[in-house]
């Protein structure tokens, strides 16, 4: 079943409008009241497909999960890492103002940036937990999603290109300083 070009355009009019808000403002500021006045939609609309601003952040946070949780995934299982980044790159740009925005809500159930946290750490478990010592597994698994989605989020925050190439010649070169080959 289609969905209605309106409900999609609707839907859009709001998230849009509360993430303006939300680049502007605490989460906790933001009321329904200003997303309807930014999406021009009234608020029987606004509640048709949100019980509330709750329910729209999660909302977003699962559609980004969904589509993060499938990137990483596809990066562990590609056999050629750098078509895979050079391919799915262009996709993971065009969202991060939505990342950033949804990794500044924190509150006992909207924490993005450890989700994200916790998706690679998954992952990285699943694939690697037969080379990894089984002793430092979870170690491991917790540095690399560290240092994964704090790189992520070090280019998104200023802005830059996130530099796929060369981040296997910067993490050696970590390695090296600690000691390491």
């Amino acid at each position: 079943m289609k969905t209605d070009l309106r409900v999609l355009r609707t839907q859009k009019a709001i998230r849009e409008a509360f993430l303006q808000l939300l680049n502007q403002k605490d989460y906790k500021e933001i009321s329904v009241r200003e997303i309807l006045e930014r999406a021009m939609v009234n608020r029987m609309t606004f509640y048709k497909y949100y019980s509330g601003i709750d329910d729209l952040v999660a909302k977003l946070i699962a559609e980004f999960k969904a589509f993060y949780a499938q990137s990483v995934y596809e990066r562990f299982t590609s056999p050629n890492v750098a078509e895979f980044l050079q391919n799915s790159l262009p996709a993971f740009q065009e969202k991060i103002p939505l990342m950033l925005a949804l990794q500044n809500i924190q509150t006992k159930r909207h924490h993005l940036y450890q989700d994200q946290l916790d998706i690679v750490k998954t992952v990285f478990l699943e694939k690697f937990a037969a080379t990894a010592y089984d002793e430092f597994k979870d170690y491991q698994a917790t540095m690399f999603a560290m240092a994964v989605v704090g790189t992520e989020r070090y280019y998104a925050e200023r802005g830059e290109p996130l530099p796929a190439e060369k981040l296997p010649e910067q993490w050696r070169h970590i390695a090296a300083a600690l000691g390491g080959k």
